[in-house]
């Protein structure tokens, strides 16, 4: 769920520059599907947010995909993106697969670019795929300056919890959950045609300040909530 910053950095690096030794490796181990979930998830306003997004989460799929074409159609795999909610950034909810995405970051803005391109490789008849859209994910292995996991480090050492007012309504999804959503996509993808975009189902949705008051209640220190202690 969270790989270190220096082996997503590898992973990406030996995807762009060995798509050759790839399509080999495809061609001899013949899988039937490519769940492909490494990429960048900075959220950060920082100046090298852009490159860095957009290289983890689109050059790397342009990559795959160079290289499953270089198969014959018959051995081509499946190839399943996780996309994100992100996608649709300000866009009104609820959301459906038909809504205009609006993107409101980086982020955001290269897991949709990643969509459109698997999709329209799809589209085309260049390989079975699916982008499913993944609401925010959360479990063991998150990455400490989450949400949720941040929540849960500061109510448990007895710290006050400084958030918004926690207004923005999400939808969350545990890790265990998420990965058998995609496991399944993949199976009914390579056996019969699915729509190259889908919505993952989750949890009803939820704002933020209710899921921060749940977890706190669970933990048994509701008191060290400071909602609207920060801005937006």
């Amino acid at each position: 769920f969270d790989l270190g910053e220096s082996e997503v950095d590898d992973y990406m690096q030996n995807a762009l520059d060995n798509v050759d030794r790839f399509a080999q490796w495809l061609h001899s181990a013949r899988p039937t599907a490519i769940l492909h979930a490494a990429g960048s998830t900075r959220r950060d306003r920082e100046a090298d947010v852009w490159q860095v997004t957009y290289s983890a989460n689109v050059e790397t799929l342009a990559c795959i995909l160079s290289a499953v074409t270089r198969l014959p159609q018959d051995e081509r795999p499946v190839v399943v993106l996780p996309g994100s909610q992100f996608e649709y950034g300000s866009a009104q909810m609820p959301w459906t697969e038909d809504t205009l995405a609006e993107p409101g970051g980086a982020y955001g803005a290269s897991k949709l670019a990643a969509t459109q391109m698997l999709s329209t490789a799809v589209r085309q008849g260049i390989v079975r795929g699916c982008s499913v859209r993944l609401p925010i994910v959360f479990g063991p292995g998150q990455k400490a300056n989450q949400f949720i996991p941040e929540l849960i480090c500061s109510c448990l050492r007895g710290k006050r919890f400084c958030m918004t007012a926690g207004q923005q309504v999400r939808r969350f999804l545990y890790v265990d959950d998420a990965a058998a959503i995609l496991l399944s996509v993949a199976r009914r993808a390579f056996g019969a045609p699915i729509p190259s975009v889908l919505n993952a189902p989750a949890y009803a949705p939820a704002s933020i300040l209710e899921m921060a008051e749940r977890v706190s209640r669970a933990i048994g220190t509701p008191e060290l909530l400071d909602p609207g202690a920060m801005a937006y």
